[in-house]
Protein backbone atom coordinates (compact mmCIF):
# COMPACT_ATOMS: atom_id res chain seq x y z
CA UNK A 1 0.00 0.00 0.00
CA UNK A 2 1.59 3.54 -0.77
CA UNK A 3 1.76 6.29 1.12
CA UNK A 4 0.36 9.69 -0.17
CA UNK A 5 2.99 12.00 0.88
CA UNK A 6 1.74 15.32 2.55
CA UNK A 7 1.00 18.29 0.08
CA UNK A 8 3.47 20.95 -0.14
CA UNK A 9 3.13 24.09 2.40
CA UNK A 10 1.12 26.83 0.25
CA UNK A 11 3.68 30.03 -0.37
CA UNK A 12 3.70 33.10 1.36
CA UNK A 13 2.93 36.11 -0.05
CA UNK A 14 3.68 39.73 0.15
CA UNK A 15 2.89 42.53 -1.65
CA UNK A 16 6.32 43.73 -1.52
CA UNK A 17 7.75 40.57 -3.21
CA UNK A 18 11.53 40.71 -3.32
CA UNK A 19 11.54 42.88 -0.91
CA UNK A 20 9.33 41.41 1.75
CA UNK A 21 11.48 41.71 4.81
CA UNK A 22 10.39 37.92 5.82
CA UNK A 23 13.33 36.10 4.72
CA UNK A 24 15.96 37.03 2.36
CA UNK A 25 14.93 37.33 -1.20
CA UNK A 26 11.51 38.21 0.07
CA UNK A 27 8.46 35.83 -0.86
CA UNK A 28 5.93 35.44 -4.23
CA UNK A 29 3.94 38.67 -5.11
CA UNK A 30 0.45 38.41 -3.29
CA UNK A 31 -2.09 41.58 -2.81
CA UNK A 32 -1.73 42.15 0.94
CA UNK A 33 1.23 43.49 3.07
CA UNK A 34 2.47 40.50 4.96
CA UNK A 35 1.95 39.99 8.75
CA UNK A 36 5.83 40.37 9.04
CA UNK A 37 6.69 43.84 6.98
CA UNK A 38 3.60 45.52 8.94
CA UNK A 39 5.88 46.13 11.66
CA UNK A 40 8.05 47.96 9.86
CA UNK A 41 7.91 51.65 10.12
CA UNK A 42 6.53 54.14 7.57
CA UNK A 43 9.38 55.09 6.99
CA UNK A 44 11.08 51.57 6.04
CA UNK A 45 7.21 51.14 4.17
CA UNK A 46 7.55 53.92 1.86
CA UNK A 47 10.84 53.38 1.12
CA UNK A 48 10.38 49.51 -0.07
CA UNK A 49 7.76 50.56 -2.39
CA UNK A 50 10.04 53.46 -3.87
CA UNK A 51 12.64 50.60 -4.68
CA UNK A 52 10.07 48.14 -5.92
CA UNK A 53 10.79 47.25 -9.65
CA UNK A 54 6.76 47.21 -10.28
CA UNK A 55 3.61 49.82 -8.87
CA UNK A 56 5.45 51.47 -6.39
CA UNK A 57 2.31 53.90 -6.77
CA UNK A 58 -0.22 50.79 -6.12
CA UNK A 59 2.29 50.26 -2.96
CA UNK A 60 2.38 53.39 -1.81
CA UNK A 61 -1.45 53.44 -1.46
CA UNK A 62 -1.08 49.68 0.66
CA UNK A 63 0.86 51.50 2.81
CA UNK A 64 -1.62 54.48 3.67
CA UNK A 65 -4.39 52.00 3.79
CA UNK A 66 -2.29 50.22 6.80
CA UNK A 67 -1.63 53.17 8.41
CA UNK A 68 -5.00 54.59 8.26
CA UNK A 69 -6.17 51.12 9.94
CA UNK A 70 -3.74 51.75 12.89
CA UNK A 71 -5.46 55.13 13.28
CA UNK A 72 -8.85 53.64 13.38
CA UNK A 73 -7.88 50.89 15.86
CA UNK A 74 -5.88 53.45 18.01
CA UNK A 75 -9.00 55.68 18.27
CA UNK A 76 -11.64 52.46 18.98
CA UNK A 77 -9.25 51.60 22.09
CA UNK A 78 -8.87 54.51 23.07
CA UNK A 79 -12.50 55.13 22.99
CA UNK A 80 -13.19 52.28 24.81
CA UNK A 81 -10.82 52.38 27.49
CA UNK A 82 -8.89 49.25 26.11
CA UNK A 83 -5.42 50.74 26.80
CA UNK A 84 -2.61 52.18 24.99
CA UNK A 85 -1.09 50.44 21.18
CA UNK A 86 2.34 50.04 22.01
CA UNK A 87 4.78 53.34 21.20
CA UNK A 88 5.55 51.81 17.76
CA UNK A 89 2.39 51.74 16.64
CA UNK A 90 0.91 54.36 18.04
CA UNK A 91 -0.20 57.14 15.32
CA UNK A 92 1.75 60.56 16.61
CA UNK A 93 4.88 58.44 16.95
CA UNK A 94 5.00 56.91 13.46
CA UNK A 95 7.34 59.73 12.77
CA UNK A 96 9.57 60.14 15.16
CA UNK A 97 13.69 59.34 14.45
CA UNK A 98 13.96 56.47 16.30
CA UNK A 99 10.88 54.55 14.93
CA UNK A 100 12.04 55.10 11.65
CA UNK A 101 15.17 52.55 11.71
CA UNK A 102 13.60 50.16 14.31
CA UNK A 103 12.50 46.62 13.51
CA UNK A 104 11.44 44.11 15.89
CA UNK A 105 12.26 41.27 13.45
CA UNK A 106 8.78 39.38 14.59
CA UNK A 107 5.54 38.45 12.89
CA UNK A 108 2.80 38.52 15.25
CA UNK A 109 1.52 42.20 16.15
CA UNK A 110 2.15 44.46 18.53
CA UNK A 111 0.68 44.12 22.40
CA UNK A 112 -1.12 46.57 24.41
CA UNK A 113 0.49 48.52 27.17
CA UNK A 114 -0.68 50.56 30.51
CA UNK A 115 1.05 53.99 29.46
CA UNK A 116 1.02 55.85 25.97
CA UNK A 117 4.41 56.04 25.02
CA UNK A 118 5.22 52.85 25.93
CA UNK A 119 6.94 49.77 24.21
CA UNK A 120 4.77 46.89 24.59
CA UNK A 121 6.59 43.60 26.09
CA UNK A 122 7.99 42.09 22.78
CA UNK A 123 9.35 45.41 21.20
CA UNK A 124 10.79 46.30 24.61
CA UNK A 125 12.40 42.89 24.73
CA UNK A 126 13.43 43.08 21.23
CA UNK A 127 15.53 46.54 21.39
CA UNK A 128 17.42 45.26 24.58
CA UNK A 129 18.64 42.47 22.48
CA UNK A 130 19.09 44.60 19.44
CA UNK A 131 20.55 47.07 22.13
CA UNK A 132 19.05 50.22 20.37
CA UNK A 133 20.70 53.51 20.94
CA UNK A 134 17.12 54.62 21.67
CA UNK A 135 16.40 53.21 25.10
CA UNK A 136 18.46 55.83 26.61
CA UNK A 137 15.68 57.97 26.10
CA UNK A 138 13.60 55.55 27.96
CA UNK A 139 12.95 55.10 31.21
CA UNK A 140 12.54 51.15 30.96
CA UNK A 141 10.09 50.22 28.07
CA UNK A 142 8.25 53.91 28.36
CA UNK A 143 10.02 56.81 26.50
CA UNK A 144 10.73 59.66 28.53
CA UNK A 145 11.09 60.20 32.35
CA UNK A 146 9.07 61.18 35.39
CA UNK A 147 9.22 64.96 36.24
CA UNK A 148 11.65 65.37 39.29
CA UNK A 149 7.95 66.35 41.22
CA UNK A 150 6.60 62.68 40.21
CA UNK A 151 9.69 60.69 40.82
CA UNK A 152 9.61 58.43 43.13
CA UNK A 153 12.98 58.49 43.96
CA UNK A 154 12.23 61.76 45.25
CA UNK A 155 10.17 61.22 48.19
CA UNK A 156 13.24 61.13 50.86
CA UNK A 157 13.44 63.46 53.71
CA UNK A 158 16.08 65.45 52.69
CA UNK A 159 14.13 66.23 49.57
CA UNK A 160 12.22 68.36 51.63
CA UNK A 161 15.07 71.22 50.88
CA UNK A 162 14.90 71.63 47.10
CA UNK A 163 11.36 71.21 47.35
CA UNK A 164 10.17 73.53 49.67
CA UNK A 165 12.29 75.65 48.13
CA UNK A 166 11.55 79.81 48.06
CA UNK A 167 8.60 81.42 49.32
CA UNK A 168 7.01 82.22 46.13
CA UNK A 169 3.49 80.45 45.85
CA UNK A 170 4.12 78.54 42.51
CA UNK A 171 7.28 76.84 43.44
CA UNK A 172 5.63 73.88 44.57
CA UNK A 173 3.44 72.16 42.59
CA UNK A 174 -0.29 72.16 43.65
CA UNK A 175 -2.83 69.78 41.28
CA UNK A 176 -5.46 72.40 42.18
CA UNK A 177 -4.33 75.32 40.11
CA UNK A 178 -1.03 73.99 38.01
CA UNK A 179 -1.39 71.55 35.44
CA UNK A 180 -0.51 67.57 35.11
CA UNK A 181 3.49 67.23 34.35
CA UNK A 182 4.39 65.93 31.16
CA UNK A 183 7.69 63.53 30.58
CA UNK A 184 10.77 65.34 30.23
CA UNK A 185 13.58 63.61 27.70
CA UNK A 186 16.19 63.00 30.62
CA UNK A 187 16.35 62.36 34.34
CA UNK A 188 16.35 64.46 37.03
CA UNK A 189 14.99 67.04 35.27
CA UNK A 190 11.52 69.39 35.68
CA UNK A 191 9.10 68.67 32.59
CA UNK A 192 8.30 71.71 30.43
CA UNK A 193 5.42 73.04 32.70
CA UNK A 194 6.65 73.53 35.65
CA UNK A 195 9.92 74.54 34.46
CA UNK A 196 7.49 77.23 32.90
CA UNK A 197 6.42 77.72 36.33
CA UNK A 198 9.38 78.06 37.99
CA UNK A 199 12.06 79.50 35.99
CA UNK A 200 11.41 82.93 36.34
CA UNK A 201 11.20 82.86 40.70
CA UNK A 202 14.60 84.39 41.73
CA UNK A 203 16.91 81.56 42.95
CA UNK A 204 16.03 79.07 40.47
CA UNK A 205 19.35 78.36 40.18
CA UNK A 206 19.88 77.24 43.33
CA UNK A 207 18.43 74.40 43.16
CA UNK A 208 17.95 73.67 38.97
CA UNK A 209 20.03 74.16 36.42
CA UNK A 210 18.76 77.26 34.14
CA UNK A 211 19.16 75.89 30.85
CA UNK A 212 18.57 72.39 31.12
CA UNK A 213 16.24 72.17 34.02
CA UNK A 214 18.11 68.99 36.00
CA UNK A 215 18.10 69.31 39.18
CA UNK A 216 21.78 69.58 40.81
CA UNK A 217 23.74 67.21 41.72
CA UNK A 218 23.95 68.24 45.48
CA UNK A 219 20.05 67.87 45.88
CA UNK A 220 20.27 64.36 44.08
Amino acid sequence: MSTLMPPPPPPNYCAFGSECSSRDGGQEEGPHICSRCKNLSRHELDRKAINTTYDSAHLRLLVEEHFKQLKKEYDERVKRGWGFSCICTDPDYKNVPWRRHFDPEDSSPCGTVRNRGQLCKRCYTKAREQQCSFLIDFDGDREGFPCVWEDPRYNRPQDENWKRGLSDPNWQKDPRKHPNCVRPNRSNQLCRRCYSRMVEISGFGVYFCENSSTLHERWR
